[in-house]
């Protein structure tokens, strides 16, 4: 139990660091230039994943039950890392006047395939 309240505190303290580094860049140095825009890039997605992995894990303690905490955390951090994936990838291919709403929902299906093929083969070996 103490694990996974430190590790909380560790994706509160990453969030909220990530968010403000964000801000700042946006703010202040201005996205635009090569090395800002990999830096915005990489604040981006550290900020969205322990946004979507702090969000998924509450709401799978709000709705399941207390003895599968551990749990809860490594799927909320998988699913977090996944929609990251998809969210920086997307941004990245409308910044090259790349996304379609075909690159997008191919983009979503190779997302889904890998998770429901981790999950098959996670079950396999249990």
């Amino acid at each position: 139990m103490q694990k996974i309240k430190l590790s909380i505190l560790g994706l509160i303290i990453a969030g909220l660091g990530f968010g403000t580094g964000l801000i700042v860049l946006i703010r202040s140095l201005g996205p635009d230039r090569t090395g800002n825009i990999i830096l915005f890039y990489f604040l981006f997605a550290g900020f969205i994943f322990s946004l979507i992995t702090l969000a998924g894990f509450f709401l799978r303690r709000s709705l399941g039950q207390r003895e599968l905490l551990n749990r809860y955390l490594t799927q909320a951090a998988r699913q977090g890392l996944w929609f990251t994936i998809l969210l920086v990838l997307s941004l990245f291919l409308l910044s090259r006047g790349l996304f379609s709403w075909l690159s997008g929902g191919l983009l979503v299906l190779t997302l889904v395939f890998l998770e429901s093929y981790l999950l098959t083969k996670n079950d396999r070996k249990s």
